[in-house]
């Protein structure tokens, strides 16, 4: 049960977890939200996964979008009286998935329930901004669903380790009931061009370096802009040209003057379909990734990292969340904190060709390890439901 629209952040985690669990045999659903406002039930099949969405139809954009419309969460209601599944897999804790959830528990008693948590939405996380004022008693709503859900799931896995340390420790999971389950690479999907072919394409300069972002968002992070802004200039002090800044997504421009009202160099392609995503990605020489200091995203790993992976282009990114120890073991990012001090590593994969391709290949490396390898992660899950909940699936 994903609370996201389809084809938007945590879908991607939950579809892929899905597709290597069908192709190990399982009959795999997820149960995800339309993109469109509707008032009827779609259900498709993708990748031998069934792909179910839920129409949502009594709210506004902001609120269908974010599992808060009262017509998907009756629908989903009524859809867990319905088909009895083996094992309930809920993604976070929002209404229109802990409120099916709580139905499903109750129907099908038996079933096994597993909680994933992908990212903090309270105690700092997500949902911090309501925790004041009149609309306080919304985020301790959001506190006791965040929590509750993961007290009364069979097992629960995380995203990052420091929500595996937190179930453990503060929600009071037992360790061997939990289990670390980072999201992966896909592997599977039609590989993009080459850079130059991918420039061609998409009518982007040849020998410029082209520094990426994605997002499927329309913000940024506070953190971002004075980065985007110093290596605007750092690059044009090494070399004597302008870089071109790529932001692949929606971006809600008039809210960033200093990027879009100004000389900056920077396209932005808008809302992008996720089949040509790749193609995107593959223009560009390197990727930006910097989040800010705040606890939501220290417990968090971001869904675009695995993108940028898989196409092997250098990273820069800032030492916030659970995904830089990884990446500084392998060698695969660039750690840029202090934008304006001086940065060796910073300067060399800017402006060496040779060292982007190297760092490159130890991204690609990463990428396929069993780290960060979508099959080797489904079946860990596979192996997980299996050995910890044997009991209840073989009453199944």
């Amino acid at each position: 049960m994903n609370h996201n629209w389809r084809a938007r952040a945590t879908y991607f985690r939950n579809f892929n977890l899905a597709r290597v669990l069908a192709a190990r045999g399982w009959d795999a659903t997820v149960m995800t939200t339309s993109p469109q406002r509707a008032l009827r039930v779609v259900e498709s099949m993708d990748r031998g996964v069934r792909v179910i969405e839920m129409p949502w139809f009594l709210s506004n954009l902001r609120y269908g979008a974010t599992g808060c419309c009262p017509y998907d969460i009756f629908r989903r209601m009524l859809k867990m009286t319905g088909r009895r599944y083996d094992v309930y897999f809920v993604s976070d804790h929002l209404p229109n998935v802990s409120l099916p959830y709580w139905v499903a528990k109750k129907i099908h008693p038996d079933a096994l329930f597993v909680s994933d948590w992908a990212d903090l939405f309270t105690d700092g996380g997500v949902h911090a901004h309501l925790n004041h004022s009149f609309t306080k008693p919304i985020y301790q709503i959001s506190h006791r669903l965040e929590y509750g859900i993961k007290r009364s799931t069979d097992l629960g896995t995380t995203i990052s380790r420091p929500l595996l340390e937190k179930l453990i420790e503060q929600v009071g999971v037992p360790a061997e009931r939990t289990l670390y389950l980072p999201s992966g690479c896909d592997f599977e999907v039609k590989m993009p061009p080459p850079r130059d072919r991918a420039r061609k394409l998409l009518g982007l300069p040849e020998d410029t370096l082209i520094i990426g972002r994605t997002t499927s968002t329309d913000y940024m992070f506070a953190a971002e802009i004075p980065a985007y802004l110093n290596l605007w200039k750092r690059v044009k002090e090494l070399t004597n040209q302008d870089p071109l800044f790529y932001f692949i997504g929606p971006c809600k421009q008039e809210s960033y003057p200093q990027i879009f009202r100004s000389g900056f160099p920077v396209r932005n392609t808008g809302r992008v379909p996720s089949a040509e995503v790749a193609t995107h990605l593959a223009a560009c020489d390197l990727f930006v990734m910097i989040e800010d200091d705040k606890p939501f995203n220290h417990f968090r790993s971001p869904t675009r990292l695995n993108d940028y992976l898989t196409v092997s282009r250098p990273l820069i990114c800032n030492s916030v969340g659970d995904h830089i120890p990884m990446l500084k073991q392998h060698k695969a990012c660039v750690v840029y904190d202090d934008f304006a001090a001086h940065n060796a590593a910073l300067d060399q994969i800017l402006t060496d060709a040779a060292e982007r391709e190297s760092m490159g290949k130890r991204i690609r490396a990463l990428a396929e390890s069993d780290l960060k390898n979508w099959t080797a992660l489904g079946k860990k899950l596979d192996d997980f439901l299996r050995e910890k909940g044997r009991a209840k699936l073989e009453r199944a």
